[in-house]
């Protein structure tokens, strides 16, 4: 063993290399990467191991002292008092009696020491908080696991209502973003449900989808017109709310998606974003070539097609020929300014449930939220059992995709607003 000072470079050898400097950044050969301290490195097989507390800290393997995780206290009762114990930004909801690898644990430790009481069991809806040391739990009474089978909506209901009594009801349903601007209220947190609870109601995101894009472009209009009008009566827009939205061809994302070489995705980004320009979408063009500079730059940017979109590109993919000619409603963030991301941004409307909401809600909820369009149960495609789509990727289990499609009488009211129907004169406009 050799050791590195803190003060100067060393060198160590094990069945690795590895150089490590005092109060800089300390690198290994497998790529592990730490910072020094006011102490000495250890170097082991590659890795940094840090002696002891006060010598270091790295994202390397800590083998010098281990995480001990005790037994969770459960709180029955008060809820607001724990979370101001606990101080946590996020909490997760679990399924009575699940099976995650946390609530695991616990129940095993509690066997170990004896205590196979019902507290330990947890036999009901638990909230735990993320953070790295859960000295807390709150368990919810009254949703155990044979009540919860019978009606988990009530069950989630109670837990609501104790988690945010009637009085705080506004902030159960504010997002990260605004509960960062409430830091004095005792609901500053977000609370989402864990994956074992998302398997027996998903979240919800929706696709307006036809083979017209006319059809589709009417639920666009719905949808800006009313985000305009939000705008005049002086009401914001939700912090989620997307900057555009328009109608993308299916064909053309999933040519993108797809792609392969830089080459590939140039033409189909291209393409892309000559239907976006055709509905006042401020993308570069690609077709200035005498100005240098920003337009060079934003010719670059890419478009970066979001999870729940590319999920359902997968899902439909199988889809006969003619399902696969559609166009779809896709909601657009301009995240060319961030210095991450640097491209165009288009996904689904949609997102995490509630609690007490079903899949369907949700997604009404945050579709307003995030284009303000407005849709209902007549909006959903009847199509047999193929609605809602479903996904067997890794990390979509827990979500589901509605095709949706504007109803007769509203597409029957665009027809008759629209400027070529009442030009001609024809008030009740075709069949459709």
């Amino acid at each position: 063993r050799q050791f590195a000072r803190a003060q100067g470079r060393g060198r160590g050898r094990g069945r690795g290399r590895g150089f490590g400097s005092g109060r800089g950044r300390a690198i290994d050969s497998n790529q592990t990467k730490g910072r020094g301290g006011n102490g000495r490195e250890q170097h082991n097989g590659g890795r940094y191991n840090w002696s002891t507390s006060n010598e270091g800290r790295g994202q390397g393997r800590n083998t010098s002292r281990k995480t001990f995780s005790p037994l969770p206290r459960v709180v029955t009762s008060n809820f607001a008092s724990m979370h101001e114990q606990c101080g946590a930004a996020r909490y997760k909801v679990h399924k009575p009696q699940c099976d995650c690898s946390k609530i695991k644990s616990w129940r095993e430790m509690g066997e170990e020491v004896g205590n196979s009481s019902n507290s330990i069991q947890l036999d009901g809806l638990v909230v735990v908080p993320e953070i790295k040391i859960v000295r807390s739990v709150y368990h919810c009474l009254g949703t155990g696991q044979e009540i919860f089978k019978a009606n988990s909506r009530q069950a989630e209901l109670k837990l609501k209502e104790e988690v945010f009594p009637p009085s705080n009801v506004k902030a159960a349903n504010q997002d990260e973003d605004d509960t960062k601007n409430n830091t004095k209220t005792p609901t500053n947190f977000k609370m989402s449900c864990a994956a074992c609870l998302l398997e027996i109601v998903p979240n919800g995101f929706v696709c307006v989808s036809s083979p017209s894009f006319s059809v589709v472009k009417l639920a666009c209009d719905l949808s800006r017109k009313r985000a305009a009008l939000k705008q005049k009566e002086g009401r914001e827009l939700h912090a989620d709310h997307a900057h555009f939205v328009c109608v993308l061809s299916r064909e053309s994302l999933w040519n993108l998606e797809i792609a392969k070489t830089g080459e590939m995705k140039a033409k189909f980004t291209s393409n892309l974003y000559s239907q976006m320009m055709e509905q006042d979408i401020p993308v570069p063009s690609g077709d200035d070539d005498n100005d240098g500079g920003a337009k060079e730059k934003d010719k670059l940017n890419p478009i970066d097609i979001g999870h729940h979109l590319s999920s359902l590109l997968h899902i439909t993919c199988r889809d006969s020929d003619q399902d696969k000619r559609t166009h779809w409603l896709v909601i657009v963030y301009d995240d060319t300014n961030n210095r991450r991301k640097r491209c165009w941004s288009i996904d689904l409307p949609g997102g995490k449930r509630h609690l007490g909401e079903a899949a369907f809600e949700g997604a009404i909820r945050e579709t307003e939220e995030e284009c303000s369009l407005l849709i209902d149960p007549s909006w959903i495609v009847k199509d047999g059992n193929k609605n809602p789509r479903k996904s067997n990727r890794k990390g979509d289990k827990s979500n589901v995709y509605f095709m949706l499609r504007p109803p007769s009488n509203l597409i029957m009211d665009g027809i008759t607003e629209d400027s070529f129907w009442l030009n001609e004169g024809i008030t009740d406009g075709p069949k459709v």
